[in-house]
């Protein structure tokens, strides 16, 4: 089991959670602040099989592709991600 940890812009967190349940993959919204400006953030902590991994990755980079700050850089970030491996994963 993992859990990422996604602090993710709020103008794409909707479309990442979009895309996660349409694989099938559950997350928790968390609302933040962050950064020099204090813009609006929304963490995202994701439950999951080992084996989806590279999916939930490739599904967060083309998010941030298709949302890059400034189109001649494509430096420009706007997901952070943290990646844990637990021990065991419950819900009731």
């Amino acid at each position: 089991m993992k859990l990422m940890i996604a602090i993710v812009e709020d103008d794409i967190a909707h479309d990442i959670i979009k895309m996660l349940a349409i694989s099938k993959v559950r997350c928790t919204k968390l609302s933040s602040t962050g950064g020099a400006l204090r813009k609006g953030n929304t963490t995202l902590m994701i439950g999951y099989e080992e084996d989806m991994e590279d999916e939930i990755l490739n599904l967060m980079d083309d998010m941030s592709k298709n949302r890059l700050r400034d189109p001649d850089d494509d430096t420009s970030y706007n997901i952070n991600i943290f990646v844990l491996d637990l021990e065991s994963m419950k819900r009731v």
